[in-house]
């Protein structure tokens, strides 16, 4: 019987790993990845007794983030996880189906010195989800031209 779930790191890890830069909008790329969370189930077998073991939820992503332009210093993308799995049913013996409470935040790096102003806030940008339908672009534009 199902007791609960929870992650065991806050690093998520990511495979296959795709970044495409996007023509119309300069220092954006559609980042795409498997983020592998790391877990740990807690459950009472036949015999009343309470065990633990391993498991992994993987989570596709597929979003839009500032992401530098080339350089000698690389950049990396790394994901920060929590989840929690608070109830859940067996349906066999290694398989469950369960509700789970999940948190990525899927972020750019890059090791750099930086030299921080004394004065006012930091811009950053809004996480974006990929829009596959190809059609809201063309849905948004004005109905006539507009003079510049």
């Amino acid at each position: 019987t199902f007791v609960s779930g929870r992650s065991i790191t806050t690093r998520g890890i990511i495979k296959d790993l795709v970044v495409a830069r996007l023509e119309d909008r300069p220092r954006f790329a559609r980042v795409k990845a498997l983020v592998n969370i790391p877990m740990e189930i807690i459950y009472v077998d036949a015999n009343n007794k309470e065990g633990r073991a391993d498991a992994i939820i993987g989570i596709t992503v597929d979003v839009i983030l500032a992401v530098p332009s080339q350089s000698i210093i690389p950049y990396e993308v790394e994901a920060v996880v929590s989840a929690v799995i608070p109830e859940g049913t067996t349906i066999n013996d290694t398989q469950m189906n369960v509700i789970a409470c999940v948190t990525i935040i899927l972020k750019i790096t890059v090791e750099t010195e930086l030299l921080v102003p004394s004065y006012g806030y930091c811009c950053i940008p809004e996480c974006e989800e990929f829009a596959e339908n190809a059609c809201n672009a063309f849905f948004e534009l004005p109905l006539y031209p507009q003079s510049d």
